[in-house]
């Protein structure tokens, strides 16, 4: 297989998982934690107890990474998970399996804080977990996978409360918000919404989304119409229904791909589509798109800009 391929299909991987473990996602655990002011809930509905410095992180997901990056907090990380190691200039730093890691070197490197989705432990394993780390004075904090902006911002405002960045996290997301209703302004003139294909993966296993995802709110905040509005969560697209449908526009993320957008206007019957014929296919930087972080807002900005051009 080739290697170039392995951060795009992790993200392939963690959005379905993100389906499959969605249930478990609010999981009700309990941490055993002082009832003292530093004690907190974590996105995923568990008591932790938070160090009042926090000083030694590992960070496994990405999306925790980038976010805390952007909370100057890189050279705070200690371990990552591989996946962050790849897609983001960092030291060099002892990398785990952000799915599987192990737990003893993660004890051995005495962390203050680990921070996780819930995806990283298997779910029954959970409660055991919690308090092995508990037992070394380490905070374990769990982020579910964000599924719409309203819980990446959430997300955002529960790590700067956990890192003592509760300003810079604030400031993050007024920054965002502000900057929401810039692009809604712009759109304000807007004559029709047109009809949008979003596409994550390239063929033969094509890869799309309806509603119940994030990257569907940032078609809808850009200006556009997701055509695959009917469905929900990430589906596998089968070409005929792509076709029967004749988006206006295609974007595209696939960024492994020599040239994602001459792929798409090469497959069997893409054609006539519209988008072909207009050649109205983007490709759509990843980083704005793939992860639930604030970042996004370059992502709708962007394809924002690409819609008022066609207008």
């Amino acid at each position: 297989m080739n290697t170039n391929k392995k951060p795009y299909l992790f993200i392939i991987c963690y959005f379905i998982l993100a389906i499959i473990l969605t249930n478990f996602s609010y999981f009700s655990l309990q941490q055993n934690v002082h009832n003292d002011e530093n004690s907190k809930t974590d996105r995923a509905g568990n008591f932790i107890s938070i160090s009042q410095n926090v000083n030694r992180i590992v960070s496994l997901a990405p999306s925790v990474t980038q976010i805390l990056m952007d909370f100057g907090l890189t050279e705070n990380f200690i371990a990552t998970d591989t996946h962050s190691h790849q897609m983001f200039d960092l030291p060099d730093l002892p990398t785990f399996d952000m799915l599987h890691p192990e737990i003893e070197s993660l004890i051995s490197l005495q962390p203050d804080l680990i921070i996780a989705t819930t995806m990283t432990f298997h779910p029954q394993d959970l409660q055991q977990v919690i308090n092995t780390f508990a037992n070394f004075n380490i905070t374990l904090a769990f982020i579910p996978t964000s599924e719409t902006i309203a819980d990446i911002i959430e997300d955002v405002r529960f790590l700067g409360s956990i890192t003592g960045k509760y300003q810079i996290s604030d400031n993050l997301i007024m920054d965002f918000e502000h900057e929401l209703d810039t692009i809604k302004n712009s759109l304000s003139n807007l004559k029709n919404s047109p009809q949008i294909y979003f596409e994550i993966s390239p063929a033969p296993h094509i890869f799309s989304f309806g509603t119940g995802v994030f990257l569907h709110e940032m078609i809808e905040l850009s200006g556009g119409e997701n055509i695959f509005v009917d469905q929900i969560g990430w589906f596998a697209v089968e070409p005929e229904s792509l076709i029967s449908r004749n988006p206006e526009i295609i974007f595209t993320n696939a960024y492994f791909l020599a040239n994602p957008v001459d792929e798409i206007k090469s497959r069997p019957g893409f054609s006539e589509l519209n988008a072909v014929t207009n050649n109205r296919i983007y490709f759509i930087d990843h980083h704005q798109t793939n992860l639930p972080t604030l970042r996004i807002l370059d992502g709708i900005r962007t394809m924002a800009e690409i819609i008022l051009k066609g207008q």
